[in-house]
Formats: C-alpha cells, sequence, structure tokens
C-alpha cells in the first residue's frame, strides 16, 4: 500500500459521496415540487435520515477508516523500519522484544537498542502521538477520547 493510493482513494471517496448526496438532493427536491406545501415538510422529515447518513454518517465512516489506515501504514513501516536495522547490524534484540507496542515501542527500540537519535520534539512526532490516542478512541472506543485518568469522555472524535 502506497500513501499516493489512499490520498487518490480519499478524493474518490469524498467526490462519490459528494455526488450521491447531490443527486439523492435534487431527487428529493425534485419529488418535492409536486407535492403540496403543507405535505412538503413531512416529505423532507421523512427523507432527513438517508440525507443524514449521505452528509455525514458515510463522510465520517470513510475518514475514520482512512485515518486508521494512514496511522497503520506509519506504525507498520516504523516497526519495519527497527527489525530492517536489526537484521542489517546482527542484534539479538528485536523491536517485538521490548515492552510496549507501536509507535513508542518502536520509538523506544530506536533511541535505546540502535542509539539512534530520535526527533521526539519535533511537532510532527507530537502529532503522531495525538494521533496514536485518536487511533486507540477509533478502534478500541468508538472514536470517544477518555481523559489520561481513565475518568469521563472528553468527547467523540469528528471529521
Amino acid at each position: 500500500m502506497d500513501l499516493r493510493h489512499l490520498r487518490e482513494y480519499a478524493e474518490l471517496g469524498e467526490q462519490h459521496l459528494l455526488d450521491e448526496k447531490d443527486d439523492f438532493q435534487k431527487e428529493v427536491d425534485d419529488a418535492a415540487s409536486s407535492i403540496s406545501e403543507e405535505d412538503k415538510q413531512d416529505y423532507y422529515d421523512f427523507r432527513s435520515d438517508d440525507y443524514w447518513k449521505l452528509a455525514d454518517v458515510f463522510p465520517n465512516i470513510l475518514r475514520t477508516s482512512l485515518f486508521v489506515t494512514t496511522y497503520s501504514l506509519f506504525e507498520h513501516r516504523l516497526n519495519r523500519l527497527c527489525q530492517d536495522y536489526q537484521r542489517e547490524r546482527g542484534l539479538p534484540l528485536s523491536v517485538t522484544d521490548l515492552t510496549g507496542s507501536g509507535i513508542a515501542r518502536a520509538q523506544a527500540y530506536i533511541k535505546k537498542v540502535l542509539s539512534i537519535k530520535f526527533p521526539d520534539n519535533l511537532a510532527e512526532w507530537k502529532s503522531m502521538l495525538l494521533f496514536n490516542k485518536m487511533r486507540n478512541a477509533f478502534v478500541h472506543n468508538e472514536g470517544i477520547l477518555k481523559s489520561e485518568e481513565g475518568g469521563a469522555p472528553l468527547g467523540a472524535v469528528r471529521k
């Protein structure tokens, strides 16, 4: 899988959903044009769930799944980098031998085992740590972020 393919897929998916929503809106408006004014609102209310799915639900599913896929690709490649270095250097300790998981474990391996300076202080890495929390919320908690102390939800992650 390649980031360019994911970007292209995202653009196609977004455009398809926009086209579907526009076609649906046109269909509903055309049907409503032949309905009496007092029945029009009832008709729009009747069709509102379908519009909501096209306008909100489906785009959210597309974006969430693309986010999780893209994040997983990054995590996989970072761990693969650790494995490649281990093989090249003939090291007995693998990234999977360390405690923890995901990008934090790969970070520890790069710093402690490979002795490579890691860009901990870069804004991009800090973003990746936030993305990790978001990914975990999507995958394990239906998109709801919880406070660090495990208390009340901080709210659903949206677009």
